[in-house]
């Protein structure tokens, strides 16, 4: 259970009591969804490279000698970054402490290190407009490639409303992998994510949830059902949209692990340089991870930036 005040822990007890506040926070806010559409892995180094094997060839009947499917490897890295966040509690404001103030701003600094990795992945997502993934070209582009010189795109600058988002559901349905062959999205509320910023939120219950178009002569609504409508409030676009295949195990986007969270602090006024000279007790956190790409075939989005 959370500590109810603090004015009566030794700066030796403080730390302890600090770090077991902040871990339960932070074990209870950082799961906030983001996992369903990221495939989360281990890392064991600086950088990890993503090898993706295009598919060639198809399960086929053993007649005579068997057939060897030859992988073409495309090069694709992520880079692990270090992340910190410092933050300070009053040694009066400690000492003072009879409400539990300090608890809310323990419980309040864990929920910042919480939030980031969801802050992060909507980052990673958002800049798919530009950013490349394992083929070269922009995770939403028009020109990604199949073996045999095809292309195609999961990229649009639409507007949200019935008409793209049928034409983008149709698109992502229609996904091929890499040697032409269906790659086999299966469209269902579980796994299917239509994400929106805020400004376009109501717009997309109006589209999937309504079982009869709210606009124009009342008919069946074909899109009722088919999606999970996310609201992400990190998204920085207004009118952008996302179509996102959650099927297991593989997901649009992956989220690399170098090394868990950490706290260090400084509680110690004999040893504790900020403590001596500014009175305050100073917690740090430290993690190592990033985000990036799998592959395009799993998602769909639009820029909205149509005229």
């Amino acid at each position: 259970m959370p500590f109810t005040t603090a004015s009566d822990l030794s700066p030796q007890m403080l730390e302890g009591v600090v770090r077991t506040e902040f871990f339960r926070a932070y074990h209870e806010l950082k799961d906030t969804g983001w996992q369903r559409y990221t495939t989360v892995v281990s890392s064991g180094a600086a950088e990890e490279y993503y090898d993706w094997l295009r598919l060639l060839g198809d399960v086929r009947e053993w007649i005579g000698d068997r057939v060897i499917n030859q992988g073409v490897a495309e090069r694709y890295s992520i880079r692990n970054k270090t992340w910190e966040f410092g933050f300070y509690l009053e040694r009066t404001a400690v000492e003072d402490d009879q409400s539990g103030q300090i608890g809310l701003a323990i419980t309040a600094a864990a929920q910042r290190a919480a939030e980031h990795q969801a802050r992060l992945v909507t980052d990673v997502l958002e800049a798919g407009f530009s950013d490349a993934c394992y083929d070269g070209e922009a995770f939403f582009s028009d020109s990604h490639s199949l073996d045999g010189g095809a292309t195609f795109s999961n990229y649009t600058d639409a507007l949200l409303d019935s008409g793209s988002l049928q034409s983008g559901l149709s698109t992502l349905m229609g996904m091929r992998r890499s040697d032409g062959a269906p790659w086999g999205n299966v469209v269902s509320a579980e796994n299917s994510i239509l994400m929106v910023p805020p400004g376009l939120y109501f717009t997309a219950l109006e589209l999937t949830r309504h079982p009869y178009y709210t606009e124009g002569t009342p008919a069946n609504n074909p899109l009722a059902g088919l999606f999970d409508v996310v609201l992400n409030p990190y998204l920085t676009s207004d009118t952008a949209w996302y179509l996102l295949q959650t099927t297991e195990p593989l997901r649009p986007l992956v989220f690399q692990r170098r090394t868990e969270l950490e706290l260090t602090a400084q509680t110690d006024p004999a040893t504790g340089d900020i403590v001596f000279r500014n009175d305050l007790y100073a917690f740090g956190t430290r993690q190592r991870y990033n985000a990036g790409y799998t592959f395009p075939q799993l998602a769909y989005a639009s820029d909205g930036t149509e005229v």
